[in-house]
């Protein structure tokens, strides 16, 4: 552990000491005579000042180390400190249950829901929780921030409004959405978009819940939507990938695929990526849903992860254990990395290097362009949180109920 000195740890290892003695002596000398007392000070104090006058070798000396100690408590806290050793625990705070939820980090505070019914903010430098806001049943919906206020989701059906300086209610949506709301929320303007497990996409007005509208898919709706260009595409449980308008909830195209779609769609360049329990990776043009890869991606398990696309690369992973890189333009494969456990969180990429957890506990870190491991982290639970890279530090939730911070 790092020491650092400062005026106040200075004043209170030497002054106040020799103060208390001064003071005893005093007292001892002059009794507990207020008069008295004034004297004895005045006549210490003259005796100091002769003391000076005539020992003025020492009363160097004394002065030189003040001004070397004073100097000192101003450099030494702002000397460098040693590098943190990515892959270490920077800090950890606990919740009463499962952390499925993402953090989201904005400014100094991290925000997260936790399975025991809590959305919490959290100082992201030291771990403290600063507030937190209990719903009526579990929070996996990750938070949403825009402005003073959070929008998330929770399984008592509700999406809730707080203000993100102490945590009060904003606002509560006046109507049940029908089921549990899992689908983390997308913002465009004064409009939130989010699905629900009653297999509903609802519309609602940021500032005080409404409903604007509301359209179906055959499932639940578990996939958070996307949005681009004024529609809306999400993956329902029914198997479908869907675009809605974001206007009044119009349906368009849809494109069928053999499994649940868990994964939440990514959309860059004209194409949407998405994954599906199906085991496959696609890739599909917005404007007519038509295969923009000659053929989807196999995997060997259900792709529940959601892709995201960097420099050209996609990148996901699988519930076969392994975490993929593809080719964005044409689905091939350019490295897979075997973990060994599912990987159904969102991958992070930052400054090369990819993060993602598994269910074996474990968070990792790859070189993004090689897929060689640089480091692994171990919690004592499955991970489906995805993690969040801000200021170096890797925020993740497991399924012991902790919000990590480990050191990027």
């Amino acid at each position: 552990m790092s020491i650092h000195l400062s005026l106040f740890t200075l004043l209170l290892v030497f002054f106040v000491p020799i103060m208390v003695i001064l003071l005893g002596v005093l007292i001892w000398k002059f009794g507990h005579n207020p008069t008295n007392l004034v004297n004895g000070v005045a006549y210490y104090g003259v005796g100091l000042w002769m003391w000076i006058r005539t020992q003025k070798r020492l009363a160097a000396i004394a002065s030189i180390v003040i001004i070397v100690g004073l100097a000192l408590a101003i450099i030494i806290p702002t000397w460098p400190k040693p590098a943190p050793v990515p892959g270490t625990l920077y800090w950890k705070f606990q919740t009463n249950g499962p952390v499925n939820s993402t953090p989201s980090i904005v400014g100094r505070v991290a925000y997260v829901g936790s399975d025991d019914g809590n959305v919490y903010a959290v100082n992201a430098a030291t771990g403290v929780q600063q507030w937190k806001y209990l719903t009526g049943s579990k929070v996996d919906s990750s938070p949403v921030v825009t402005g003073a206020y959070l929008y998330v989701g929770s399984w008592d059906h509700y999406v809730y409004s707080l203000t993100l300086r102490d945590g009060k209610l904003h606002w509560r949506s006046p109507n049940s959405l029908g089921n549990a709301v899992e689908s983390t929320p997308a913002i465009v303007g004064n409009m939130l978009y989010v699905g629900s497990d009653d297999g509903n996409v609802y519309a609602l007005n940021t500032s005080d819940g409404t409903s604007d509208w509301s359209s179906p898919t055959g499932g639940p709706v578990v996939s958070s939507p996307t949005l681009a260009n004024g529609t809306l595409y999400v993956g329902s449980w029914d198997g479908y990938l869907y675009e809605f308008s974001t206007g009044d909830g119009g349906s368009g195209l849809s494109f069928q695929t053999n499994g649940n779609i868990v994964s939440s769609p990514t959309v860059v360049g004209g194409v949407v990526y998405f994954g599906s329990e199906d085991g496959n990776i696609y890739a599909i043009n917005t404007g007519d849903f038509s295969l923009a890869w000659q053929n989807p991606f196999q995997t060997g398990g259900a792709v529940v992860s959601s892709p995201i696309v960097v420099g050209g690369v996609l990148y996901i992973g699988s519930d076969d254990g392994y975490v993929y890189a593809l080719n964005a333009s044409t689905g091939a494969l350019k490295w897979k990395f075997h973990v060994g456990s599912p990987v159904e969180d969102t991958l992070a990429l930052g400054n090369g290097v990819l993060y993602f957890g598994s269910q074996n506990g474990y968070l990792y870190a790859l070189n993004a362009a090689t897929g060689s491991s640089k480091w692994k982290f171990h919690t004592n639970g499955p991970i489906h949180s995805s993690p969040t890279l801000a200021n170096n530090v890797i925020y993740v939730g497991s399924q012991d109920g902790c919000l990590y911070a480990v050191n990027a």
